[in-house]
């Protein structure tokens, strides 16, 4: 054997061995959020049980469009948490490498408490878990046609003193820079959504426990709320309203949205008469229309009950964007009032439920 020989086996054997550690690490944090994998594997198993059933494929447009909107998201984020960190090391020392300073600042971080096996641990449940709710979002109004939108209607009316809730609404949150502004705080949800999957992936030491709470309340939420009571309370939303056989209770709401969008941009309009074409077959596509109960606002309350956990200004914040989901699915025609409240419902019980259920296992490490 060579002297070249002996002086690179250390070499690879250290290799060997930093590969095996990750490894072991890996499975050691895949291992502890087993309960993690049921609950995703669990939909997934339901949605391919259902598919001879309702014949409902894997809606890949929404699998694609939600992967690559979540993967631009990153990118971005990634780049402007770059582009922070190489000014701060080049102000902090003008004379050494930004970018080496900016690889072992990234080295240290990822490295930290195992958060790359957390992170990756992170993507692969909620890969399973979205695959598998492709297939059940779609499947709803197969399994149980719309049978609820003139209950919840009047529900709504009840509720309100004799007033459907937009009519409330409308004074305030009417004009079309107020109804702009709410489609833009709702199409914001996705990126505070896909904020928190990232968040929730880098969560280690004390924060284990919430991350553990989070991610079973939202699969519990999305699962039961999202798919079986959705199912159960099969029902449209104000926007398609006429277009299920119901009357003209809405249709001022839909002309005075159509009108404002003659002067801001309304882009709630658009994405109705898609969902409409593909559950009407008029165009392959999402075809997941739902409106009970509102995953929007279901969601956007875990998102505050879960910054409700970390400080008291994010969850200040964090409950304020929550009642403007509300409003916003309102006035936007996408859910009937009651269809909020049941998700704000669903996602407090779901809180609790996870919090029991996650105090259960003890940490990984």
């Amino acid at each position: 054997m060579s002297d070249s020989q002996i002086k690179v086996l250390p070499g690879r054997g250290n290799r060997l061995a930093r590969s095996g550690a990750f490894v072991s690490a890996l499975g050691r944090q895949l291992w502890h959020d087993r309960l993690l994998f049921l609950i995703a594997g669990l939909a997934l198993l339901t949605a391919h049980a259902l598919k001879p059933v309702v014949g409902i494929r894997p809606d890949m447009e929404l699998v694609q469009g939600f992967l690559g909107q979540t993967a631009l998201y990153c990118v971005l984020m990634l780049a402007i948490w770059m582009a922070v960190e190489l000014f701060r090391h080049a102000r902090r020392d003008p004379t050494g490498s930004p970018l080496r300073s900016l690889g072992a600042t990234l080295s240290r971080f990822s490295s930290r408490d195992g958060r790359i096996h957390v992170f990756a641990s992170t993507l692969a449940v909620f890969t399973i878990f979205a695959s598998g709710f492709s297939i059940l979002k779609s499947a709803i109004a197969v399994l149980k046609p719309f049978a609820f939108d003139r209950l919840f209607s009047e529900a709504d009316r009840w509720l309100h003193f004799g007033y459907l809730p937009h009519d409330v609404l409308m004074p305030a949150f009417g004009s079309p820079y107020a109804i702009l502004a709410m489609n833009v705080a709702y199409n914001v949800w996705f990126a505070v959504l896909v904020s928190y999957f990232l968040i929730c992936g880098v969560l280690t030491g004390r924060f284990a426990l919430l991350r553990r709470q989070y991610m079973i309340a939202f699969m519990v939420v999305w699962f039961v709320g999202g798919f079986l009571i959705a199912t159960g309370l099969s029902s449209a939303g104000p926007a398609f309203y006429a277009l299920v056989g119901e009357g003209d209770n809405y249709a001022g709401l839909m002309a005075h949205l159509k009108a404002a969008s003659e002067v801001v941009p309304v882009w709630a309009i658009n994405v109705q008469d898609t969902l409409w074409d593909g559950y009407s077959g008029e165009r392959y596509g999402s075809a997941g229309i739902s409106a009970m109960p509102s995953m929007h606002v279901a969601t956007a309350v875990l998102f505050a009950l879960a910054a409700s956990s970390i400080s008291k200004r994010f969850a200040i914040v964090m409950w304020v964007y929550a009642a403007i989901i509300q409003i916003g699915s309102v006035v936007l025609a996408w859910h009937y009032a009651v269809d909020g409240y049941a998700g704000a419902l669903i996602s407090v019980a779901a809180w609790k439920l996870a919090g029991k259920m996650a105090r259960q296992e003890t940490p990984a490490r």
